[in-house]
């Protein structure tokens, strides 16, 4: 059951510099849902080829793939909310120099060390020039599959992130100039609520696109390079900015949609619809379940409007003003759940290195990666799914915890130190208009 309190004007969410202790939870599990997906293939849970291993372990670290894309809506979330209010209450616009040099040392420093080590541990009989070096370091190499380093296959999602954090600044400001328009808070979200449904759209378009056949099949991966490409989760994003304006309008509206007024008093319900999702998400009525094998065309759109369903009902009672909720409590603010959120990015960056370095793969071991899927998965197979999977967790959570406390965050707080924010200054273009 959940507690509320009614809407008690500007402030209610946290501001940007203040922890958000589920929110912190939310990436922890998601990281650790990802790292156990992996680890899930390496250690034969998953087939391959359209043959399942395990009948149940499998169908369900296979429906883990739905943990992905709220991190995505987080972020959009999170990074809209401060632009969301400027348009809708006429405060002032955030420091955009301040906020790009933020979002910079969030995630370039740690991605860069990531790619160094692994470049030298798992592909170091790789290198055969500096572009090779380079192209990660750029974040360049999630454009083309087989450009992907031995052991960053994940961090095709840093590049998407990175290039949110590039387009998020004129994309708010194009919404302002049409949102602006209206006269009053209310109006004005719901203007900005029309080119993100746009955003959705376009997301939903890109992977139509990316799931045909005949773009699938010019590819040896069996997949497209589109589908890796930042576009292919605008529509992500978009829900979480659209849940940052559901909130600033929640906060400055005497009374807040309807639909977020049972959000907000029903949480619950959210999650067990997330839960209801996710249990769908399993059968792939289409396509084969229990293997990572991509799935044909009609399944691979189920799979993604499912995942974009996980993601708005799993993170949306989250960013609620107002709300006291003791399951979501329990669930996500407990110490062990946060430390994995306070750590998650190192987490997700880190964990294909320690799984690939368990298995045998790399340089480190010898070999020229990468391994032929069959052999890795048998190497897997061969050190066991449950000791692979502690192996792989406390491992990477030592490496990630190390890289959070001894690099990332003394980086993080030279973005409050230098470039000194300038002070904002309102836009009067902005400012809410009198009447009367």
């Amino acid at each position: 059951m959940a507690n509320t309190e009614p809407p008690s004007g500007l402030g209610t969410i946290a501001p940007e510099g203040r922890h958000l202790p589920n929110l912190e939870g939310v990436r922890g599990l998601c990281a650790s849902a990802v790292l156990f997906y992996h680890v899930a293939f390496a250690g034969g849970l998953l087939g391959m080829l359209n043959e399942p291993k395990d009948p149940f372990w499998g169908v369900v670290a296979s429906g883990l793939e739905v943990f992905l894309p709220p991190f995505f809506v987080l972020s959009g979330f999170l990074l809209y909310r401060s632009f969301a209010r400027a348009t809708i209450t006429g405060t002032p616009w955030p420091a955009l120099g301040n906020f790009m040099w933020r979002r910079v040392l969030r995630i370039v420093p740690g991605f860069w060390v990531v790619t160094i080590v692994t470049l030298l541990v798992m592909n170091l009989h790789s290198i055969n020039g500096i572009w090779y070096v380079l192209r990660p370091l750029l974040m360049l190499h999630s454009f083309k599959i087989e450009n992907f380093p031995v052991g960053m296959e994940p961090t095709w999602t840093v590049t998407t992130e990175f290039a949110f954090y590039l387009v998020l600044p004129p994309f708010a400001w194009l919404i302002a100039r049409y949102a602006r328009r209206a006269d009053d808070p209310v109006r004005r979200a719901r203007r900005i609520m029309l080119p993100l449904a746009g955003f959705v759209a376009f997301g939903v378009v890109w992977h139509v696109y990316c799931s045909l056949p005949s773009l699938r099949q010019s590819s040896p991966f069996g997949m497209s390079d589109l589908t890796f490409w930042p576009p292919h989760y605008a529509g992500t994003f978009a829900i979480g900015m659209a849940l940052a304006v559901l909130a600033v309008r929640a906060e400055t509206a005497a009374e807040p949609p309807r639909l977020y007024r049972l959000v907000r008093q029903r949480p619950n319900l959210c999650w067990l619809a997330a839960l209801a999702v996710f249990a769908v998400n399993l059968y792939k009525p289409f396509g084969p379940a229990a293997v990572p094998d991509w799935s044909g065309f009609t399944q691979a759109q189920i799979d993604y409007v499912l995942s974009l369903t996980f993601a708005a009902l799993f993170v949306a009672p989250l960013t609620v003003p107002g709300v006291r909720w003791r399951f979501a409590d329990a669930v996500l603010a407990n110490a062990p759940v946060r430390f994995l959120g306070r750590i998650s990015y190192g987490v997700y960056l880190w964990h294909m290195l320690v799984l690939d370095v368990a298995i045998g793969e790399g340089s480190i071991n010898g070999r020229t990666a990468p391994m032929d899927p069959v052999a890795y998965q048998a190497a897997g197979m061969d050190v066991g799914m449950w000791p692979l999977l502690a192996i792989t967790f406390f491992g990477t959570v030592a490496v990630a915890a190390a890289s959070h406390y001894l690099f990332e965050r003394p980086v993080a707080r030279l973005g409050h130190r230098w470039p000194r924010a300038p002070r904002p200054v309102p836009d009067p273009a902005l400012a809410p208009q009198q009447t009367g």
